[in-house]
């Protein structure tokens, strides 16, 4: 089986080579690469040209620059341009393992027309804020470990961090919701479920990632995706019925509550006081408790702003 890697990039310059490096390393190589820019002002293409080492008789990597349409379109694109029968999707912030791709063909071969996919976990050394990184990496760990800890659990869950499946299989199921510029994984995956298209989530395949967002990026990424949900919502009302859980939002609780909370919005007061030594001092359970009421209560009020 032959395979095409495609990563969806907008204004990565300062993510896509190292994803591009631990691809080229791979055992087991695919048989090509094919990076999507979609839109953005960063020259990552030129920084790809200038910088990217690719060995002799690795597979040829393939750029293709196109008006910014959002991840569904720019992963859209790449299925379309792809050469070969297995498309294998990676975010530009993934770090793979050398036997990322042999993982992957494996675990085709024994489950036919699949939805194959696998945690992301942070890579906590790669950021700047480490004791931030290692918050984010422990919601990660809590969330993955919300599900059966079997070797593969069989369901609805996965994630396009990395995902393999059949290019002819992808085209059946219409592909990515070209109209949803996020969410775009969840209503895809939803679909491909509603068709009896198998979906398998290897706790074992794992990548690591650095968005190298600090504290008001992750609020701001927090918040993006909530309001993809309220325009999922519209798009298929029916949704929020069949998954209460994905489209409930924060909320602001009690009169107390939310003075509490307005208190605890991300500001210049706790930036300050999350980069002071002091800060750094209290013990590992409070600081995390910190970040979790801090990055809520910031995503609550200004939620409460959004129309969408």
């Amino acid at each position: 089986m032959k395979v095409s890697i495609i990563i969806p990039t907008y204004n990565g310059r300062e993510k896509i080579i190292r994803c591009l490096n631990a691809i080229l390393k791979q055992r087991q190589p695919p048989n090509e690469i094919i990076v999507i820019i979609d839109g953005g002002n960063d020259d990552t293409a030129r920084l790809i040209t200038d910088e990217l080492v690719v060995p002799s008789g690795a597979p040829k990597v393939i750029v293709r620059e196109k008006k910014n349409g959002g991840r569904a379109c720019a992963r859209n694109f790449g299925a379309k341009i792809a050469s070969f029968e297995l498309l294998l999707f990676v975010d530009d912030d993934i770090e793979v393992s050398e036997d990322f791709v042999e993982k992957h063909l494996l675990l085709q071969k024994n489950n036919t027309n699949a939805i194959i996919s696998g945690p992301a976990y942070q890579d906590v050394a790669a950021g700047k804020n480490k004791d931030f990184f290692l918050f984010r990496r422990h919601r990660e760990e809590k969330w993955i470990e919300s599900f059966p800890r079997d070797s593969v659990y069989k369901g609805r869950l996965a994630s396009t961090a990395q995902l393999s499946i059949l290019k002819d299989v992808f085209w059946k199921l219409g592909g990515f919701s070209a109209g949803l510029r996020d969410a775009e994984d969840f209503y895809f995956i939803v679909n491909a479920s509603d068709s009896g298209v198998p979906i398998l989530f290897d706790f074992s395949c794992t990548v690591s990632h650095c968005d190298y967002s600090d504290l008001e990026g992750f609020i701001k990424r927090n918040v993006e995706y909530y309001l993809a949900r309220r325009v999922l919502r519209k798009l298929d009302p029916h949704l929020e019925q069949r998954f209460p859980e994905v489209f409930s939002e924060p909320k602001l609780g009690s009169a107390m509550a939310a003075a509490l909370r307005y208190i605890l919005i991300y500001r210049e007061f706790w930036r300050i006081v999350i980069d002071s030594s002091l800060f750094a001092l209290l013990p590992k359970k409070i600081r995390f408790v910190l970040y979790d009421v801090i990055i809520s209560s910031s995503v609550i009020y200004e939620l409460r702003s959004k129309k969408v």
